[in-house]
């Protein structure tokens, strides 16, 4: 008895009961009708017991019955279920009572205690059985859902030709459909895929990145009652790094429980690249048992980060990231809310006079604040002569990297969608030095909207210079002391010149 409970807990764990027999009074006549079938499923049903009846209609009794010793012996063997033969031999009847409207079926323990097990709990088991291939009995016929009538109407599955017989239904999203009616049946098909979302944040509020900065994503799976096969695909374009370390770890979660990795889960860190999947960098299998415990809906919530790469791609096109969801047998959730893009840009400095011609020898230093702060590390690229932001590993490295900026003309590169702000080090030859930082600014009237470069308002920074006709108010002092120490000098001459003239003309 207390082994039947465990099941019975166990078995409500696994489906959402529908239901159970499926009688039929002709051979060959019987029909199952799964409307509202989920897209591309297919649906089998297996015989599970010849069927009898005997009595008038409105007071029929059932009998169910196999031929198959194998099949019952299984059933005694694994269930416990008690049978009783026929008197002519070769036919095993197995006994059943009632439990409220429901038929159940009798079970004794090898203590002898009798208990029962309903025939949906059974068609559970019965269906592990078959996946594994150790199930006797065999499938009757199968079904893909078809589209009735149009979009509107949903999809059905018809399954003809039955005999009269006890059946269970499977279906390759992992749930099971048990039945509970005469003749021609009808079922309403109630459960649904598993629904998956996704997003990501960065330090920016509008969701742009920088090269070095840490992207945090939060993959969110409405897992469904008769989960079965659950494994998480993601799947990230070349700009993005995935942080797997002691810092940066893949959480799975319900709630504020974390699940337990290498038992609920475990992640694949190496995965087989498939054709449809070719940018996979890590899966999350969901163990069978812990998707036996789904008995509702239930929000898996799944957090890891990525950092910005040297190959993000600045620009329009935006770094993307997609979480693809394979259950049941061969189903898969692909949908745009399960897929993520992050956006890294680029500038190009020029240094021109007050008429708009280019100068050379200017070098700047570009921060992420108006003032103080440390200037941002540069690749530089002499061939495009492009700076890109440096990694936090190419900074690592000494000599490889660099905090100033040369123009002429320069592309920078690898920045987020925020404002930065130049500082002149070096002016051209003739030119004055500028006194505060210069704006750089991608900021657009769509705040918290990805950016463009087409919708940016920064697209060149031209950073203009005056001829060194002024002195200058930053630099060093060495020269502004000689300009005051030749200004003394020719008021000392004026004064002396006065002081002379007048001692002359006393004289």
């Amino acid at each position: 008895m207390k082994r039947m409970k465990k099941l019975f807990v166990l078995l409500l764990a696994v489906v959402m009961m529908m239901g159970l027999s499926v009688t039929a009074f002709a051979a060959g006549d019987a029909t199952i009708v799964i409307n509202n079938a989920n897209k591309n499923e297919s649906y089998k049903a297996y015989k599970l017991f010849d069927m009898t009846t005997s009595g008038s209609d409105g007071n029929k009794t059932y009998s169910y019955f196999t031929k198959d010793e194998a099949l019952k012996n299984e059933l005694v063997a694994d269930y416990h279920l008690t049978f009783t033969e026929s008197a002519a031999g070769g036919t095993w009847y197995v006994k059943t009572t009632t439990s409220g409207a429901e038929t159940v079926f009798v079970t004794t323990t090898t203590e002898g205690a009798e208990g029962t097990i309903t025939a949906a709990e059974l068609a559970v088991l019965l269906k592990d059985k078959v996946e594994a291939g150790e199930y006797n009995g065999k499938i009757v016929s199968s079904g893909t859902s078809v589209l009735s009538g149009n979009d509107t109407d949903g999809y059905t599955v018809t399954i003809n030709g039955l005999d009269a017989g006890y059946y269970f239904v499977t279906t390759t999203m992992g749930s099971l459909c048990i039945l509970d009616t005469t003749g021609e049946v009808d079922i309403e098909e109630k459960n649904e895929a598993p629904e998956v979302d996704k997003n990501a944040t960065t330090s920016n509020e509008n969701g742009t990145a920088q090269v070095g900065d840490t992207v945090n994503f939060t993959i969110t799976i409405t897992a469904k009652p008769g989960a079965e096969n659950y494994v998480l695909h993601d799947q990230m374009s070349e700009g993005l790094t995935l942080n797997n370390n002691e810092d940066n770890p893949i959480i799975v979660k319900v709630g504020d429980a974390p699940l337990t990795e290498g038992e609920d889960y475990t992640v694949n860190y190496s995965p087989s690249i498939k054709e449809e999947d070719p940018n996979c960098v890590f899966e999350v299998t969901f163990a069978e048992s812990y998707l036996n415990s789904i008995t509702e809906d239930t929000v898996i919530v799944i957090t890891y980060s990525a950092t910005v790469n040297a190959q993000a791609v600045a620009g329009k096109d935006p770094e993307t990231n997609q979480a693809i969801l394979d259950y049941g047998d061969n189903s898969h959730v692909e949908t745009e809310e399960g897929k993520t893009e992050t956006y890294t840009y680029d500038f190009t400095l020029k240094k021109v006079d007050g008429d708009g011609t280019q100068l050379a020898g200017a070098q700047f230093k570009l921060y992420d604040k108006e003032e103080g702060g440390s200037p941002i590390q540069f690749i530089y690229s002499e061939a495009t002569e492009t700076y890109r932001v440096a990694t936090a590993d190419e900074i690592k490295v000494s000599g490889t990297t660099t905090d100033t900026i040369t123009v002429g003309s320069a592309t920078v590169t690898g920045l987020a969608g925020k404002t930065y702000w130049l500082e002149e080090i070096v002016a051209p030859e003739g030119y004055n030095l500028l006194e505060d930082r210069v704006q750089v600014d991608f900021v657009t009237e769509n705040a918290g909207e990805p950016l463009t470069l087409a919708e940016s308002d920064l697209k060149d920074q031209e950073v203009e210079n005056e001829a060194g006709s002024l002195l200058p108010s930053t630099g060093g002092m060495g020269t502004t002391l000689i300009y005051i120490a030749g200004a003394v000098l020719v008021i000392g001459a004026g004064v002396l010149l006065v002081v002379r003239r007048r001692m002359n003309a006393e004289r």
